[in-house]
Formats: C-alpha cells, sequence, structure tokens
C-alpha cells in the first residue's frame, strides 16, 4: 500500500510539502486528475475512518428518525404554517448534520486531531455562512427555472408550440440546469470550511472557477461514487460501512488535490 499523503495548511516550496493554496492560486493555476487514481486514494485513506463515519452515519439517522417522529406526534396536518416552519428548521438540521462528513473528512486528511463531536459538529459554527450560500444558490436556482419557463411560453406564443410539450422540454431543461448548478457549486461548503474568513460569495466563484476546469470528469466521478453507494441496497446496507468512508474521502481527495500545493 502507497502511503496516504497527510496534508496540512502550510507550505514549504524548498520540500515541496503539501499546503493550501490561496484562492488566487486556486483560480489562475490548473490542475489535471485520474480517476482511478483519485479513487483509489480514498480507498487507502478508508482505513481508520471507519467507525467516524459509522458514527455520524448513526447520528444522522437518528437525528432524522427523532424529528420525523415528533412532526407526527406533535403537528397538526392542517397547521399548515407550523408545518412549513418546521421543516424549514428539519431540513437545516439535517443538512448541516450531514455537513458534519465533510468536517470529519477535512479533518482526517489533514491530520488535524481525531476530537469526534468537534469535528462532527465544527460546521454549526459557520452556520450563517452555509445559510447564506444556500440561500444564493437557491436563488440562482429559481431565477434561472423562471428564465427558462418564460423562454417556453414565448416559445408557446410565437411558434405555437404544443403546451404541454413546451412544459416537459422547460422541466427537463431546468433539471439539466439544476444539476450544472449544483456540480459546479459542489465544493463551496469545502472551502467555506477549510478557507477561515473566506466570503460566501468568493466561495461559490471558487467552487466554479474549479470544477469548470474539468466538470465532466469530477461529474462522471461523483456519478461512480453515486453508484457504488446505490450498490450497497445488495449488501443490507453493510456496505455503506465501506462506501461512504470512500464516497466523503475521494472527494476530499480530489478537494485537496485542487486547494493544495504538491
Amino acid at each position: 500500500m502507497q502511503n496516504i499523503p497527510k496534508y496540512n495548511n502550510t507550505y514549504d516550496p524548498q520540500t515541496e510539502e503539501w499546503g493550501q493554496k490561496s484562492i488566487i492560486d486556486v483560480t489562475t493555476s490548473t490542475y489535471d486528475f485520474s480517476i482511478g487514481e483519485i479513487i483509489e486514494e480514498g480507498w487507502q485513506c478508508v482505513s481508520g475512518s471507519k467507525l467516524a463515519f459509522f458514527l455520524a452515519l448513526l447520528i444522522l439517522i437518528g437525528s432524522q428518525s427523532i424529528l420525523t417522529a415528533f412532526a407526527e406526534s406533535f403537528i397538526a396536518p392542517d397547521n399548515f404554517v407550523f408545518s412549513i416552519l418546521f421543516n424549514i428548521i428539519s431540513s437545516l438540521i439535517i443538512n448541516m448534520l450531514s455537513l458534519g462528513f465533510m468536517s470529519l473528512t477535512l479533518r482526517y486528511l489533514n491530520d488535524s486531531g481525531s476530537d469526534f463531536l468537534a469535528d462532527f459538529f465544527a460546521p454549526w459554527k459557520r452556520l450563517f455562512a452555509f445559510c447564506w450560500a444556500y440561500l444564493l444558490l437557491a436563488a440562482v436556482i429559481i431565477a434561472v427555472s423562471a428564465i427558462i419557463m418564460v423562454v417556453m411560453l414565448i416559445l408557446v406564443y410565437l411558434l405555437h408550440l404544443n403546451a404541454d410539450l413546451a412544459f416537459t422540454l422547460g422541466m427537463l431543461l431546468i433539471m439539466v440546469a439544476v444539476m450544472i448548478i449544483a456540480l459546479l457549486c459542489y465544493l463551496t461548503p469545502w472551502i467555506i470550511m477549510d478557507y477561515q474568513g473566506i466570503t460566501v460569495c468568493s466561495a461559490i466563484y471558487t467552487s466554479y472557477v474549479a470544477i469548470k476546469q474539468h466538470w465532466f470528469k469530477i461529474g462522471l466521478l461523483m456519478s461512480l461514487l453515486a453508484l457504488i453507494n446505490v450498490a450497497t441496497v445488495f449488501t443490507l446496507g453493510i456496505g455503506l460501512i465501506w462506501s461512504i468512508p470512500l464516497t466523503n474521502l475521494t472527494i476530499g481527495c480530489l478537494y485537496k488535490h485542487i486547494f493544495y500545493h504538491n
């Protein structure tokens, strides 16, 4: 087995050790990677991390179960306003807990400690930054969706395009647009978490510039990782013990290849 590279936030140009790039370096430099090699590197990092990710998964599932049980027991179906507020709060809690996997990945690859609870709940320290990022991305998606539907309406009016066909095409285009936006902005939470003090807009732009260089290859990598997790269904979920660390650590290794010196 090859030596697993551990990353840190300092860079010594004489020894060429791993170290964090500046945002300017990230947005002005180029990089490349092999899908096979990045998955292999992620797999090499799985050893010793399975327990932490398994505990994180239990916390996530347990929290979801508690929130669902609370909603079913205490929220009346006809209480529309309270239901919406509870769904927003529940989604926020689950999303923030999901970011704990990212935090565990960064801490593991940085070799910067092993305090599980502190690492898992670290994203809550940047709660408002993450909320602002999600709101901005949601606004972009809504704006793009509105533009697409307006274009479809114009085509219906000017070219007498069938309304049902226009609606179907519009929905397909919206789905494609959402997938593209999600892919290009995928590393935004990682950047917010890893670069202390960075603005949300800078994080979104940096993610866009970085992923745009190899968007197809990164999209293919994400698809392969998703298929690996789906395949765990055939193992009655037992395979998640390996696939969840593999997924997170592979993405973490990709992040380090883009945002850290070598």
